[in-house]
């Protein structure tokens, strides 16, 4: 499959550190590195950055984050339902998908914890995918952010390691 870029301008606020010749671009590029993020819900890169005519995606994220929530609320039920109630937590949601993120790591390390709370199990690993892809977009809000502040030289170790187009 093809990917398509289309090139937006977006104007970066004026400040000393700002970088002319950084542009964000709009793309749309399936994510075939990592199958299981795919089978919670579909991921693309959505945005890359070019500077000095080299293009730098950032991280995939899922298409539907939603949909991805609703996926691992079916398939890791049990999980959910045990980290809910040991840590008084709402249902898991985009607003509160860190504390579950939290609670899962916590949960793993406690003495008491069930025989069956571990990595080798699929809904263990599906959780930590969801985690993965959502933290993706909260990296690419701070790449942004970093980039519109302090200009491009500021945001290349924060990249995903193989950007290339």
């Amino acid at each position: 499959m093809a990917a398509c870029i289309l090139v937006w301008t977006t104007p970066l606020t004026a400040c000393e550190n700002e970088d002319p010749q950084a542009e964000i671009v709009a793309i749309s590029e399936p994510f075939s590195q990592n199958h299981d993020a795919n089978e919670i819900s579909p991921v693309s890169y959505k945005t890359a950055i070019v500077y000095k005519d080299e293009k730098y995606r950032l991280y995939p994220t899922f298409d539907d984050t939603d949909d991805a929530l609703n996926t691992v609320s079916s398939d890791c039920a049990a999980i959910l339902d045990l980290l809910q109630k040991s840590f008084d937590l709402e249902p898991i949601s985009l607003s509160n998908w860190h504390e579950y993120q939290n609670a899962l790591y916590e949960e793993s390390e406690r003495k008491d914890c069930p025989p069956w709370f571990n990595e080798s199990r699929d809904d263990y690993m599906e959780m930590i995918c969801l985690f993965d892809i959502l933290e993706n977009e909260e990296q690419n809000d701070e790449i942004l952010r970093l980039l519109e502040e302090e200009g491009f030289e500021s945001i290349t170790v924060l990249l995903p390691s193989c950007y290339d187009i």
